[in-house]
């Protein structure tokens, strides 16, 4: 089933699995501005479709995304606010949705990622790369800092100071390195990559999508509020839990010693 497509993003629905594919490869998937406001509407459709369980970020070609497209970005009249609102109003959104999103994001690197394309990798909730999908901190090559909020992404996912040598010293880590700094979840060789990417989502998209929802949400506030309020944050997700057809349909499952069939609801 297609659910929307674009001349830079195309939009899929499979068996609870939507896919959302980059499709720029002749620009090694940079982000335009065509192309964020596409991705910014695929979200929106992933979070108020029932059918959509879980999420495949990918791109088409040899490179997952290059980064911003710096053709369109940095022109003889650009300004700074220009820049400003570019964060603001098309990469934040993105980033946000994604982060906000109660169903699973996977990643599925079919290669490099570098600059606004790392902030798509680290707002996922797993990334699967192939052995060359490389992690490219290149801003510091054009004289700037990481932006698309991926230098919080960083602090959260593999820690300040590893985060600072990173950055400061504009490192590209190999899939092995990334994956060891706490940046993909899986390096598999690049044969092995959509079978072993299927079979992660076929799981999340058959699993019950409520739960793991709530859970998504509890897991990225608990290092941002604190104890007593994530507690408070718990019990109420579990309460609502435990009103849904899943919730019963675990209980059954495990009374009666038989795998669940969750249908997501």
């Amino acid at each position: 089933m297609t659910a929307t497509n674009s001349k830079t993003v195309s939009v899929s629905i499979v068996e609870g699995v939507m896919t959302i594919c980059m499709s720029r490869p002749d620009a090694r998937n940079s982000l335009n501005k065509e192309m964020m406001l596409a991705l910014s509407d695929a979200f929106d459709i992933a979070a108020k479709n029932d059918h959509v369980r879980a999420v495949k970020l990918t791109g088409e070609g040899s490179v997952f995304c290059a980064g911003g497209d710096l053709k369109e970005i940095f022109q003889e009249n650009t300004k700074p606010m220009d820049i400003k609102n570019l964060l603001d109003f098309y990469i934040r959104p993105i980033i946000s949705k994604m982060l906000n999103l109660n169903k699973p994001i996977v990643t599925v690197l079919n290669g490099p990622a570098a600059g606004a394309g790392l902030g798509l990798v680290l707002a996922s909730d797993m990334v699967v790369a192939h052995e060359k999908s490389s992690f490219i901190t290149a801003f510091g090559q054009i004289g700037a800092m990481p932006d698309s909020g991926v230098m919080y992404l960083m602090v959260q996912n593999m820690g300040l100071m590893q985060a600072k040598n990173v950055v400061m010293r504009s490192q590209t880590l190999s899939a092995e390195q990334a994956k060891d700094l706490g940046l993909y979840t899986y390096v598999v060789a690049a044969d092995k990559l959509e079978e072993f990417s299927h079979e992660i989502l076929k799981e999340l998209s058959s699993g019950p999508t409520v739960a793991i929802g709530f859970a998504k949400q509890a897991l990225r506030d608990a290092s941002r509020i604190s104890f007593e309020a994530y507690m408070d944050a718990e019990s109420l997700a579990m309460a609502v839990i435990s009103t849904t057809d899943d919730k019963k349909e675990g209980v059954s499952a495990f009374k009666e010693k038989r795998r669940p069939l969750f249908k997501g609801h």
